[in-house]
């Protein structure tokens, strides 16, 4: 799956579209899709968010972050005491 391709998002009632796959992350941290939201690369068939690879990397980042006593702060990480 190449990730520099296109990308549509369905949204409620609406698709959204084209996007690249950085705006596509950008919708996956700011919560608008989640792992069960459908979308689709370029005119192939609608997949579940969830089985894209590496669209929501930040979470497992943030997730090592917390399990590791680090605190997610923007900008910046803080070790918790």
């Amino acid at each position: 799956m190449g990730m520099e391709s296109v990308w549509y998002c369905q949204l409620g009632e609406q698709v959204f579209g084209p996007i690249n796959f950085a705006q596509l992350q950008a919708l996956a941290q700011s919560g608008q899709v989640q792992p069960g939201t459908l979308l689709r690369q370029g005119e192939g068939a609608w997949i579940q968010a969830g089985q894209v690879p590496s669209l929501f990397a930040f979470a497992a980042a943030a997730f090592w972050a917390v399990g590791s006593g680090l605190a997610l702060a923007v900008p910046y990480f803080r070790r918790f005491p």
